[in-house]
């Protein structure tokens, strides 16, 4: 489970269409906003008076994962990494590892930033295939709440592999996040997806100065609807193949090593120069994020890898640089995310009071007890790393009973 912007709306109890800018005119309509003030939100703070956006919230999100990762030790979800590392030394500086292994003749080994290593290899997302999206009114209510995209995805994809974007014509820019699915299920190679409706408003339509209710009646081929008519379908995952310096799970990097004075060289060696080689990664500790591994060859007509090449030609690398996915997801580590970012955000999502509850309630600063109702904070709680409000403690809390941790110092 990944704490999703539809995810986050739901924890702080906000209506999910009307999130996403959706709704309809009338009392009684299928869907009108029923409040007195604003019930809308918009993607970005200007455009509407004072309240966060859409964007605002991701932001949030984001910032409460770094400062996750920074304290727990691993990401709050499953993340593609790249760790530059020092080649491992001797402990004696004048002895020189002159092939990948170590004291005990075992593969040498490195330890990563990250803990809940899974999978070592590159991100992967493959070439997309375009599949027009059907729309269903499942109770026949009159408002189409689901949507299903039947796409062909490539042997051997799994379902938390999908992965669904907008077309080029539905964003204005490169970066929107993809579409997050419902379910799905896979036959083969082809893929049967289903989406909540909402989340197929077209970017392009809320990141403009527009600041007007979208219709959820219109469905394409309607004009003016704002959704969707069709999605990319792709398959995103840790690739362990990869055969080059961009992609292979690591790379050895050395140093040009500069010309004595002397040698009879004309041109000496570029001191910004780098040379490079594949190598190849195993997990050794997934959880404490130790791995292990050398440089490898590898042979395109018996599609194999050979380790254990010696650096008796050349100096041992100077550095390594290592690919993997990293991360561990619950529901826990979920709800933690959501606090956490409650508690950062600077301003309310909607105008109402009331529709702010639950988000007011991870923002409440336990530091400041004198004269309320608050019960006794204990003060381990208000010194977190996080910050004094409800939110930071919460998720503090959950953090110390799952992070990684290195070691103790007496």
């Amino acid at each position: 489970m990944t704490l999703t912007l539809n995810r986050w709306l739901q924890y702080m109890q906000m209506h999910p269409w009307f999130s996403m800018q959706l709704a309809t005119s009338g009392a009684n309509s299928i869907m009108p906003v029923r409040s007195s003030c604003n019930g809308l939100i918009y993607e970005y703070t200007w455009q509407d008076a004072d309240q966060a956006g859409r964007y605002d919230i991701r932001k949030a999100i984001e910032y409460a994962e770094a400062q996750w990762n920074q304290q727990a030790g691993f990401p709050a979800r499953p993340t593609f990494k790249t760790a530059l590392l020092e080649w491992p030394q001797m402990g004696n500086q004048a002895l020189k590892r002159y092939t990948s292994t170590d004291m005990q003749g075992q593969w040498v080994s490195f330890q990563l930033p990250d803990g809940h290593v899974s999978q070592i290899g590159y991100e992967h997302i493959t070439a997309p295939d375009t599949q027009t999206i059907t729309y269903l009114d499942i109770d026949n209510d009159g408002l189409f709440e689901t949507a299903r995209v039947i796409a062909t995805v490539p042997a051997g994809t799994l379902e938390a592999e999908l992965y669904v974007s907008f077309i080029a014509n539905d964003v204005l820019y490169p970066n929107t996040p993809p579409v997050p699915i419902r379910s799905a299920s896979i036959a083969g190679t082809t893929a049967t997806i289903l989406i909540d409706t909402y989340n197929l408003v077209r970017p392009i339509l809320y990141t403009t100065p527009m600041t007007t209710a979208l219709n959820p009646l219109l469905i394409p081929p309607a004009a003016g609807s704002p959704f969707a008519s069709s999605v990319n379908v792709s398959r995103r995952f840790c690739d362990p193949n990869g055969t080059t310096v961009d992609t292979a799970q690591a790379v050895l990097v050395w140093e040009s090593l500069p010309v004595p004075s002397w040698a009879s060289y004309t041109n000496a060696p570029d001191p910004a120069g780098l040379a490079y080689a594949i190598a190849r990664i195993g997990i050794r500790d997934g959880q404490a994020g130790i791995v292990y591994g050398g440089q490898s060859v590898y042979d395109s007509t018996s599609n194999t890898w050979s380790g254990l090449v010696n650096f008796s030609n050349c100096k041992p690398p100077d550095r390594v640089i290592i690919r993997y996915l990293a991360g561990r997801e619950n529901v826990q580590i979920d709800m933690a995310i959501a606090q956490l970012s409650a508690a950062n955000l600077a301003r309310p999502v909607c105008a109402c009071q009331s529709a702010n509850k639950e988000l007011f309630t991870y923002q409440a600063d336990l530091s400041r007890v004198g004269g309320t109702n608050e019960l006794y904070s204990v003060p381990a709680d208000i010194v977190n790393p996080f910050g004094s409000r409800r939110g930071h403690v919460y998720a503090w809390r959950t953090l110390e009973n799952l992070r990684v941790l290195r070691g103790f110092i007496a």
